[in-house]
C-alpha cells in the first residue's frame, strides 16, 4: 500500500507490484541458457577448426611457391633424405643429409634464414649429419596451427617419395634420395602429383604410443622389406614386434631423414595403423600423412593448388597420386 512520506513524495512498499524469480524459473533460465550452449559451442569449436585448417593449407601454399621458385632458379626441385648429395650442393659424390625445406630456407622464408642454414660446412656423419648441435627455430610456414607438439626446431610437413620405402630402389615420388626431380620428368602431370602433405611431430613419452603421432621400431634382425613386415605387425597387434620409438619425430626440420621430412602413401591419411621403423637403419621405413584436422589431412600438388583429402579416399588413387609416373586420376575423378 503506497504511504506518503513527510516531505510529501510518494513511497512504496518493497513489494508492491515486484517479486523475485522462483527456484523454478531461476532453473528453467539456466536450463535454457545451457542449451543454446550447447547448440553453439559445436558450431565454434568447427569454426576455430575449420579456420586451423584452412592456415595449414595456407602454409603448404607457400611451399608450393617455395618449391616452384627453387626449381626455376635450379632447374630442378630439391631432393629428400640424406646421402649423394646433388650438384646443387657441392660434390654429387659427398654425403650429406638436408630437407627440401632446408635447401630452400631462401624461398621460404627469405635470405636471413638461408644464412643460418650451414649448407656448405662439412658434416660429421654421412647419411645423418649432426644437426643436434644446430640449434636453428623452423619458420612458422612449417608448423600447423593444429599441433601443440610443433615449437622449436620442428616441422609438420612432409615431402613425398612415393608408395613403398624402397631403398636404394627409386620409390617413384619427387622428392627421392639423392637425385634433384626436374619438372619434366613428371610426366603424369604437376595436377595429379603429390608433392608434401602434413605429418604430427611426435616426442619420447611414457606409456604406449598415440597412433597419429609415433612410430614403432621393429627388430633389426627382421626382413629388410619393412613394408611388409609393419602391415603383418599391425594386423598381428603384437607388442612383442612392435617397440616404442623414443626418437622426436620432425624434429629438427634441417634434416633430411624420411624420420623428419619425407612420406608416403603406403596407407591411407590417417592410417589406424601404426608406422613403422627397422631398427636403426635410416632408410627401411614406413611413414604416413597424419594431422588433427577431422576428416583427413591437406595435400599440396605439383602445380601449388592443396587439397583436403579424407580418411577414406580410396587407396589406389591415393597411391597413384603419390607417383611422378603412375596414370593418376585427377582430384575429384
Amino acid at each position: 500500500m503506497p504511504m506518503t512520506s513527510r516531505n510529501g513524495y510518494t513511497r512504496h512498499s518493497p513489494t508492491d507490484g515486484r517479486r523475485g524469480f522462483t527456484l523454478v524459473e531461476l532453473l528453467t533460465v539456466l536450463a535454457i541458457i545451457g542449451l543454446l550452449i550447447s547448440l553453439i559451442l559445436p558450431a565454434v569449436m568447427d569454426a576455430r577448426a575449420a579456420a586451423r585448417r584452412m592456415s595449414c593449407a595456407n602454409n603448404l601454399h607457400q611451399i608450393g611457391t617455395a618449391l616452384s621458385q627453387f626449381e626455376s632458379t635450379h632447374g630442378h626441385f630439391p631432393g629428400c633424405y640424406a646421402g649423394l648429395a646433388g650438384p646443387w650442393i657441392g660434390s654429387p659424390r659427398e654425403e650429406w643429409s638436408y630437407s627440401p625445406s632446408s635447401l630452400m630456407a631462401a624461398e621460404l622464408s627469405g635470405p636471413s634464414l638461408a644464412e643460418q642454414v650451414p649448407i656448405s660446412q662439412p658434416l660429421n656423419q654421412p647419411f645423418n649429419p649432426d644437426w643436434e648441435g644446430v640449434d636453428l627455430p623452423s619458420p612458422a610456414v612449417l608448423r600447423c596451427p593444429d599441433d601443440s607438439y610443433a615449437t622449436g626446431r620442428a616441422t609438420n610437413y612432409r615431402f613425398c617419395r612415393g608408395i613403398l620405402p624402397l631403398w636404394p630402389k627409386d620409390p617413384g615420388g619427387v622428392f627421392i634420395s639423392n637425385e634433384a626431380t626436374r619438372a619434366a620428368e613428371i610426366s603424369d602431370g604437376l595436377s595429379t602429383t603429390a608433392f608434401a602433405s602434413e605429418r604430427l611431430v611426435s616426442r619420447p613419452r611414457a606409456g604406449w604410443p598415440d597412433r597419429r603421432r609415433d612410430l614403432v621400431v621393429f627388430d633389426p634382425a627382421q626382413t629388410p622389406d619393412v613394408a611388409s613386415a609393419c602391415v603383418t605387425a599391425n594386423q598381428g597387434g603384437t607388442t612383442s614386434v612392435l617397440e616404442w620409438n623414443t626418437q622426436p619425430v620432425g624434429d629438427p626440420w634441417l634434416s633430411g631423414r624420411w624420420l623428419h621430412n619425407c612420406y608416403y602413401h603406403l596407407f591411407p591419411p590417417n592410417s589406424p595403423w601404426f608406422d613403422c621403423r627397422q631398427g636403426d637403419d635410416v632408410a627401411l621405413a614406413v611413414t604416413t600423412a597424419r594431422s588433427y584436422h577431422p576428416g583427413g589431412v591437406n595435400v599440396l600438388f605439383g602445380d601449388g593448388h592443396v587439397r583436403f583429402m579424407s580418411n577414406g579416399i580410396n587407396l589406389q588413387v591415393w597411391r597413384a597420386w603419390a607417383t611422378r609416373a603412375g596414370q593418376e586420376l585427377a582430384p575429384g575423378e
